[in-house]
This record gives structure tokens, C-alpha cells and sequence, in this order.
């Protein structure tokens, strides 16, 4: 399934199946609503499985996470554990979670080699959630118990049997453990360790002190695994609640966000996705972006217009977070098939003369790079009217802004393909290029010699998007200089029709979420903005500004952000509540 598919599946579930708000709240103090508050509770669940440790049996294993008894992902199939990280494909994120019953499971599985099936349990190790501070990182080992699978869990049995000759593992040289804090139910992280339930622990010691010459008494431990989690139940208030919000953020203080990342640093990349989230769901994205590369051009002030938008900031990360949610199709128009047909077939493109195979000819790498990288401008070019609308217009008021700043200086001609150029090839179709799967072009990670072929064709658009040419820092590709001049002009005219002046529609019209009560048809190009669940957004962001207040009342204190003072309450205690179960 393709990425702008998927989307679509996504749109039409959230148009019909949208969850129910159903407790009441008592109004905030110095907040009073028209209409009564509900709620609702959002359930997140990241998990990373980071490596198997002490299996007493070499073999093919596979992770497997299970909710409620029911099997929610399967990582891939990595051989020999004990000396490989399980990798990228073992770190999972679920958001809309169900109540949690019982505790997460996650099952050890010893797979066939050829079909890549379970054929056996290696251990299991339970997560206890209700353990776990809500909204707190954990980072440790958890012991991997082999027996009979938990009561919850009892069916998952009758097509996943214990494996056999597994012996219990040896004790570790460090027992990691948890004390219980005052309040039931919760548990407190010190360095080193991790959320392991008591009971766990004393299986564990049990464990360490097994005489293996005699048949051991299930469950005993059979290793252990290292992960990372992440859990939050977050209390979502109906919309009225977050009304004056949403007016501060994109009416009143657009460039808001500027002085929320200068107080939390750490948080700049989820604080800008977040807010780019909630300005796309709010039909503001393209007036709040263009406000902010204003405001960024006129503070940053980079006198080379070659540099303009090259390097992370807010105006870049809130382009990026756009097209990510609204350009997927896009990419896939553009880029899709010959990303596809380069991971599917072993073409031999190797230029650099340091690692060529005896016998390689590098002229027949070059034609056959050549003809690659023309059927990709051939795609690229192709897409032009796949643009989505509020790309377009978000890339015209961009165009607009830095034209006006440096026309000042004498570089309106590089200027207004070099900010558009930036954030169409060198922010989206470059990484959909080097990460496929990530942008959903493909369904697996490319193999090394595909992925170096991928690389090379992205050097060149990169060449390409920079208005430049190969020059002494890479002169294997010199060659490349002759793509590279041929598709300048194409590339301008590609830019002149994206972020045309006249595109249709103002910056704040046809780019919103129709009302999913009133919506008729399929969502289309706006599938994109209906994964965003905009209260949700909103309800995290206030959460953060509560946990923040007393950063932004020393900044209030110090001056140096003046628009909290306008914005913010005077004393931390007069924020609304953000209840908590």
C-alpha cells in the first residue's frame, strides 16, 4: 500500500469512526464555556527494541508485540541476536490505543529460515503499563520468561508453541530492579534501571540461582531483551476549550512559536511539527508559514542568497512537516517509479573508480546512470500538475518574501528558484529518495548496492536544485556536469509552475479539513490533512506549555520574550488544568 493510499483508508476511517467524547469536566477556573466540556483519552505507546541477550541457541528471531492479547506488529527476521542489534524495524509507534487490560507482551520468536514463520516462543517479557509514569521515558533491560504464556495472552498459544532445548540464561553480572514510589500504582526510574513488575524481579532472582543440571521448573528466564518505551494516556477536551488557543497561536501571535523553542531548545522539532499540525487542521498553515519565513529573514538576515533556507530552522521544519503530511502523493507521482524499478532490479552504476569491482566498466555505469537519471527528471517533470494546492501557494508566499528581502540586496534572480529549490528537492525528494520506505515508495529497505545507486541519482537532483555544478570536492562525478546543465532551465520552469503567483484560491482558502459530519466523497487531496486528529495536537501542546510554566515565567521575568507577557497569565497557577487519570 502506497503512501497517499494508506492515507485515504485513514481519511475515510476518521471521517466515520471518529471517537466519542464522553466524561464531563468541570469548567477551568476563569474560563466559561457556552457549551459543556467533555473528553476523551488518547493512548500512545512508542516501543524500541533494541537487542536479544543470552538466548542459549543461535537461530533466526523476530519480535513480536502484543496488546490485549492481540498481535498489534512484527519486526523483520535478524539472524543471531547475542551479536546484531535488531535495528530500525523494531521500534514501533501506536497512537488511538485501546484501554490497556493487561500488561503489553512482547514475544521472542524463533523463525523458519526459509518461510520466515514463527515456529516457536523463545521467551516472553511483559511490560507493565500500570507501572509506568505516564509521559516518562524508560530506557533498560527486561528478562525474557519462557513458559506457558500469560492467561491474557493463552490463545496466542495455539499457533505459537514454546521452541525447544531452551535452557535457562545466565544471570547477569548487573540486576536491575525498581522501587516502588508513595503513590500505588506507580514506579520511579532511577539511572540504570528499569520498569520490571516485582513479580518479574522475583522470577529473576529465582532464576539466578538455578542448578541447570536438573530439569528447571517453568517459567524460568531464558534471556534477556533491551528496550526503550514510551507511554502517555493524554485527556483530550472538546474543541470550544482549545478556541482561544488556536486564536493566539495563528491570529494574534503567528511568530509565537519562535520564543516557545527558544525556551525549550530539546523540543524544536516536535514543537514545530506539532504547531505545522495543528495551522494545516486550523486552515492557517500557509498564512502562519509565510509569517514565519518573514520573520526569519528579516532576524537571520543570511546575506547569501545561496544559503537561504538551507540549514534547520523553524521556517524549514514547518515546510517540512507540510509536505510530509499533504506532499506524500506527490513524491510518489514524481519519484515513485523509478525509485521502485531501481530497488527491484540490480542495476550496476558505480562511479567512483575507488570502488569499482575487477572487470566493471565504468562507461557502461555511467550510460546506464544516465538513462536513470533522465527517467527520473522525466518523473519529476510529469508531476507538475499533481502539486498539491496548498504547496503550491505555501511555495508562492515563500517565493514572494525572500524575492522582496533580497531584492534589497541584488539577488532576486538566484533568490527566487534557490528558496523554492531548497525545500522541493534537497527537504522532500532527496530523503523520499535515500529513505523509500519511510515515504512509503516501497514496502522494504533497499539492499546496499540499490541504495548506492539511489544516492548517486540524488547527488545529481542535488546538483541540480543548488544551481551548481560538480566541482573539485567530488571529480569522479564530473561527468555529471553535463545532466546537470541540461535540466537548469528545466528545473526554473519546474519551479515557475509550482509556486506560480497567480495559483488559484488566497493562502487561507480550499486548504483546510472539511467537517467529517459534512464532508461528501472521498477525502482526495486532503486525505493528508484528515490523519491529523487536531485536538489531540492541541491538547499535547497545552500539556507542554503547563509542564513548561516556569520557563516561561522566568522569560516573562527576564524580557526577553515579549509576547508571553501579552499571552500568558501572570501567575502559572492560572493555566487551565490538564487532568490527568
Amino acid at each position: 500500500m502506497q503512501a497517499g493510499e494508506r492515507n485515504n483508508w485513514i481519511a475515510w476511517l476518521r471521517m466515520y469512526a471518529e471517537k466519542p467524547y464522553s466524561d464531563s469536566v468541570p469548567q477551568p477556573l476563569g474560563f466559561m464555556f457556552s457549551v459543556p466540556l467533555t473528553s476523551r483519552v488518547e493512548r500512545c505507546l512508542w516501543i524500541n527494541i533494541c537487542e536479544i541477550h543470552g538466548l542459549s541457541q543461535p537461530c533466526n528471531v523476530a519480535t513480536m508485540l502484543v496488546v490485549n492479547g492481540h498481535p498489534l506488529a512484527q519486526s523483520s527476521v535478524v539472524a543471531d541476536p547475542g551479536q546484531t542489534r535488531l535495528g530500525s524495524s523494531s521500534s514501533f509507534f501506536f497512537g488511538g490505543l485501546p484501554p490497556i487490560h493487561h500488561s503489553i507482551c512482547i514475544l521472542v520468536c524463533n523463525m523458519d529460515s526459509e518461510d520466515r514463520a514463527p515456529i516457536g516462543l523463545l521467551g516472553y517479557s511483559q511490560v507493565p503499563v500500570s507501572s509506568l509514569c505516564r509521559g516518562s521515558a524508560y530506557d533498560g533491560w527486561f528478562p525474557l520468561l519462557y513458559g506457558n504464556i500469560p492467561t491474557s495472552d493463552r490463545h496466542l498459544g495455539t499457533y505459537l508453541p514454546l521452541a525447544a532445548n531452551v535452557v535457562p540464561a545466565p544471570r547477569r553480572t548487573t540486576t536491575k530492579r525498581t522501587e516502588t514510589c508513595k503513590s500505588p500504582g506507580r514506579t520511579k526510574q532511577r539511572k540504570g534501571t528499569s520498569p520490571i513488575s516485582i513479580e518479574q524481579s522475583r522470577i529473576e532472582s529465582h532464576c539466578g540461582s538455578i542448578d541447570v543440571s536438573a530439569p528447571p521448573s517453568m517459567p524460568f528466564r531464558s534471556g534477556d531483551v533491551h528496550m526503550q518505551l514510551w507511554y502517555e494516556e493524554l485527556v483530550i477536551l472538546s474543541p470550544p476549550f482549545y478556541a482561544n488557543l488556536k486564536s493566539v497561536l495563528f491570529e494574534e501571535h503567528p511568530t509565537l512559536v519562535a520564543d516557545l523553542v527558544a525556551i525549550a531548545p530539546k523540543s524544536t522539532d516536535w514543537l514545530v511539527e506539532t504547531m505545522a499540525k495543528i495551522a494545516l487542521s486550523n486552515n492557517s498553515a500557509v498564512s502562519w508559514i509565510i509569517e514565519i519565513v518573514r520573520h526569519e529573514l528579516e532576524v537571520q538576515a543570511v546575506h547569501d542568497p545561496a544559503l537561504v533556507f538551507r540549514g534547520a530552522s523553524i521556517a524549514t521544519r514547518a515546510v517540512d512537516a507540510l509536505m510530509k503530511v499533504t506532499g506524500l502523493s506527490f513524491v510518489d507521482h514524481m519519484i515513485g517509479d523509478i525509485v521502485r524499478d531501481v530497488v527491484n532490479n540490480n542495476y550496476k552504476c558505480e562511479v567512483d573508480p575507488a570502488k569499482l569491482q575487477p572487470g566493471e566498466c565504468i562507461e557502461e555505469h555511467w550510460q546506464t546512470l544516465a538513462h536513470l537519471l533522465e527517467a527520473l527528471w522525466e518523473g519529476i517533470e510529469s508531476g507538475v500538475s499533481c502539486c498539491p494546492l496548498i504547496m503550491r501557494q505555501a511555495f508562492s508566499g515563500i517565493r514572494r518574501a525572500a524575492s522582496a528581502f533580497y531584492s534589497e540586496h541584488g539577488a532576486f534572480e538566484q533568490v527566487r528558484y534557490s528558496c523554492i529549490s531548497g525545500f522541493v528537492f534537497l527537504r522532500l525528494l532527496c530523503p523520499a529518495m535515500l529513505a523509500p520506505k519511510s515515504f512509503g515508495l516501497v514496502g522494504r529497505h533497499p539492499c546496499a548496492s540499490s541504495l548506492r545507486v539511489l544516492t548517486l541519482m540524488a547527488k545529481g537532483i542535488q546538483c541540480t536544485a543548488n544551481l551548481t555544478d560538480f566541482a573539485l570536492k567530488e571529480p569522479y562525478m564530473q561527468p555529471m556536469n553535463n545532466f546537470v546543465q541540461r535540466c537548469t532551465p528545466k528545473l526554473k520552469r519546474f519551479i515557475d509552475d509550482i509556486a506560480n503567483d497567480d495559483v488559484a484560491g488566497s493562502p487561507r482558502e480550499g486548504v483546510g479539513v472539511p467537517d467529517s459530519a459534512t464532508a461528501k466523497g472521498p477525502p482526495g487531496d486532503k486525505a493528508g490533512l484528515l490523519v491529523i486528529d487536531r485536538e489531540c495536537e492541541l491538547a499535547a501542546l497545552c500539556a507542554f506549555v503547563s509542564s513548561s510554566s516556569s520557563a516561561i515565567q522566568t522569560a516573562i521575568a527576564s524580557g526577553k520574550h515579549q509576547h508571553f507577557a501579552d499571552t500568558c497569565p501572570a501567575s502559572p497557577t492560572a493555566y487551565p488544568p490538564v487532568p490527568r487519570q
